[in-house]
């Protein structure tokens, strides 16, 4: 297995890390200045990878800046995303935490420019998914069906690392990562408090008469659905009782 899950005794997820010496990106390679720390874990909702990074000497390093796109503006946000599958339950394992961090550092859409890395073999598991041929016209599945949440953290299109081909692209910083957000899988590092701040931040990038709509509903009460599977079906709910007298508590 590709995974390495967050358990004891040491888990590997770090949160957002910075890189505040800058950043390059080529042919999907991460490129950084001598002397940055090249070993590069990434957390998803199934566990953690590796991703290598190349630190390069000083003179190539400002060869390389010399020749990139100048996106040096902007700041590169490494997201990782365990299934690229349309499923909103999976989504929101990076959702949540991508938005949260945002809303954490005071990020502006515009100084960001996203790198979307995925696990495992993105073309043939949507291909699977959704019966298109073309990475091209996977990736923009993946777009659209993201779109509100990608929006809401750049006003930029992603880039999706593995298949960022071409020319150099050069940031004055990056930020690989985020907290990790599996109740059942690990202890989460993202608590009720970063999924309050997802709310925000998506209530934020909507336009006034949608986020005032939403404040309005949001007094009124809430109501939940649960829906309980086969004994012998994955994701049967042992516990059903205690968390629904638990729901009742809040709702």
């Amino acid at each position: 297995s590709p995974y390495r899950m967050l358990g004891p005794p040491v888990a590997r997820c770090r949160g957002a890390v910075e890189w505040p010496h800058g950043v390059c990106v080529l042919n999907g390679t991460l490129l950084l200045p001598q002397g940055s720390d090249t070993e590069v874990t990434l957390c998803t909702e199934f566990g953690s990878f590796d991703r290598k990074a190349r630190a390069l000497d000083a003179e190539s390093w400002s060869a390389l800046q010399s020749a990139s796109l100048g996106s040096s503006g902007q700041m590169l946000f490494l997201l990782p995303v365990g299934t690229p599958y349309p499923n909103v339950w999976h989504a929101l394992h990076w959702w949540v935490p991508a938005l949260s961090t945002k809303r954490l550092r005071g990020w502006s859409q515009d100084m960001l420019q996203l790198g979307v890395v995925f696990e495992g073999n993105f073309a043939e598991q949507l291909r699977w998914h959704s019966g298109l041929a073309e990475e091209q016209a996977l990736l923009e599945r993946f777009v659209q069906f993201h779109k509100p949440v990608l929006s809401a953290l750049s006003s930029n299109p992603p880039t999706f690392l593995d298949f960022a081909l071409g020319e150099p692209s050069c940031f004055k910083s990056g930020v690989r990562g985020f907290p990790s957000f599996r109740y059942d899988l690990h202890a989460p590092q993202a608590t009720v408090r970063e999924v309050g701040f997802f709310r925000a931040e998506l209530v934020g990038a909507l336009d006034p008469v949608q986020a005032s709509a939403i404040g309005h509903r949001s007094r009124a009460p809430v109501q939940v659905l649960v829906i309980q599977r086969q004994p012998e079906q994955a994701r049967w709910i042992s516990n059903l009782g205690r968390l629904m007298r638990a729901l009742r508590q809040v709702t």
